[in-house]
């Protein structure tokens, strides 16, 4: 499916090209986001292994209030966690009214959640993060908005994996120049 026309998005394969900064892929994840109809906050939540916590690492609209009290998600507290974990997609019609919402999220007054995990490129389809989206309004998405939703989930997930793979071989090079300047 072509995504360069949904929403009145300029080209998103362009935006979310894997040869652009990671830290530039999730921004323009955000922007794209927040193009879709009645979204008005953003986010992307990250797993970081060596503090076993999910790291909001981009976000959009999002008040001082709820980057101090929940920027950091310790594992397995709360919906970010479940949705982690589980790995599904979850739409909450009303989450003043949801359960699963814990305090930091009802204190953003807002109706809809739309969260989609972001899951890794391979094979695994292990999740390693979530995208939410945040509306005054229920969150009624059709088709093409649904499939942009899961695109630019799976390109944040490409992202991560390419970031990674690049980083290792970085390190790998790095490595054997030192070990061919000491030669």
């Amino acid at each position: 499916m072509d995504f360069s026309s949904v929403n009145g998005t300029e080209n998103n394969d362009e935006l979310l090209d894997m040869r652009k900064d990671i830290q530039e892929i999730y921004k323009n994840s955000m922007d794209v986001m927040m193009n879709l109809k009645n979204i008005n906050m953003t986010m992307i939540y990250l797993v970081d292994n060596s503090t076993n916590q999910a790291v909001l690492v981009s976000y959009r609209n999002v008040p001082h209030s709820y980057l101090e009290r929940a920027s950091r998600i310790d594992r397995p507290r709360g919906i970010t966690w479940k949705l982690i974990t589980e790995n599904h997609l979850l739409n909450i019609k009303n989450s003043q009214e949801d359960e699963t919402i814990g305090a930091a999220g009802k204190a953003l007054n807002k109706k809809g959640v739309y969260g989609v995990p972001v899951t890794m490129g391979g094979s695994s389809g292990e999740a390693r993060g979530v995208i939410w989206l945040w509306s005054d309004e229920e969150i009624d998405f059709d088709s093409n908005e649904h499939k942009l939703v899961l695109y630019v989930s799976s390109k944040v997930g490409m992202a991560i994996t390419w970031s990674e793979k690049y980083a290792k071989r970085r390190e790998e090079w790095k490595n054997k120049f030192s070990e061919n300047q000491a030669s």
